[in-house]
């Protein structure tokens, strides 16, 4: 229990009952005061289930927790097993984690409590109460449950099956889907291939960086230098001016031809309509004359 400004008493429990958890509190100054769990003290604390306990044991064993856990391993405190636990549950959770292994001193063991609660806080968003792991008593087997029954849900569900996840995903997904994740995945590739092209950049440029960060330059030297960089920049805006300018007579030009195709268009429709007009006049007068050609025959 924390109080302010309380006196700071240690009982015949020894150090295991006596808490000084760094960064618990942070802002805060306090001290600790913990009382023997007698019937007459004020801060008695709950036993631990029977059912917890068996659970924890069944729970490890189907998991395969190679150290065999008891049912009386948590009558007391045994932080030597609670850290062995949490030490092997980080490695399934998160195997490239560098996790503190030493709990010969106080320190050790409240850098290993507070990594391993800070591990699961970000990695995997399970909330651990570090003050009952430091006591790795039953409130640390309740503790413990929170990340073994996890796993345990994992093993006991049934396998998915991918043709069947297969079928019915092609009824829920629809065609536009489709594409727009195939071009979120060829920008991905794109980004990542720049990404990479960048770093083998900068491991390139990375020593002249250095290099010209660690020299010391003068004034005269810097103002120079930002003079003839502001004067390649008029010259480039003066050369992007004149392109603009030349596209600009350019486009009048263009647009002068388009014209002028256009109206050379519209003649070549209007002399077609009028050919159309007059083949029509001379088929017609092509078949009188050969009716009449057909009656001036002889029988």
């Amino acid at each position: 229990m924390l109080f302010q400004n309380q006196p700071l008493t240690q009982t015949n429990y020894g150090e295991k009952h006596l808490l000084w958890l760094a960064g618990v509190c942070p802002g805060t100054r306090f001290r600790l005061a913990l009382y023997p769990t007698q019937e007459n003290s004020p801060f008695k604390r709950s036993r631990m289930s029977y059912r917890e306990l068996r659970l924890l044991t069944e729970n490890l064993r189907m998991l395969g927790y190679p150290r065999i856990v008891s049912m009386d391993s948590f009558r007391e405190s045994n932080f030597a097993l609670t850290a062995d636990l949490l030490i092997w549950l980080t490695e399934i959770y998160e195997p490239r984690a560098m996790i503190p292994k030493k709990i010969d001193t106080e320190h050790d063991r409240v850098a290993l409590i507070k990594f391993v609660a800070n591990t699961f806080l970000t990695k995997q968003h399970i909330r651990l109460n570090t003050k009952r792991l430091y006591l790795a008593d039953g409130y640390a087997v309740k503790e413990l449950l929170k990340l073994i029954s996890i796993l345990v849900e994992a093993i006991q569900q049934p396998p998915i099956d991918g043709n069947k996840l297969g079928h019915s995903l092609e009824g829920t997904i629809s065609h536009a889907t489709i594409k727009e994740l195939r071009e979120r995945v060829a920008n991905m590739s794109r980004s990542g291939a720049n990404l990479y092209e960048a770093l083998n950049a900068e491991v390139r440029l990375r020593g002249s960086r250095q290099q010209i960060l660690a020299t010391h330059m003068e004034l005269s030297t810097i103002e120079k230098a930002l003079k003839e960089a502001a004067a390649a920049a008029d010259k480039v805006s003066d050369s992007a001016s004149k392109k603009v300018n030349s596209v600009t007579g350019d486009e009048a030009s263009v647009q002068t031809k388009i014209n002028k195709k256009l109206s050379e268009i519209e003649r070549a429709q209007k002399r077609l309509r009028q050919m159309k007009q007059l083949r029509y006049k001379l088929t017609q007068e092509i078949c009188r004359d050969y009716g009449h050609f057909q009656t001036c025959l002889p029988g």
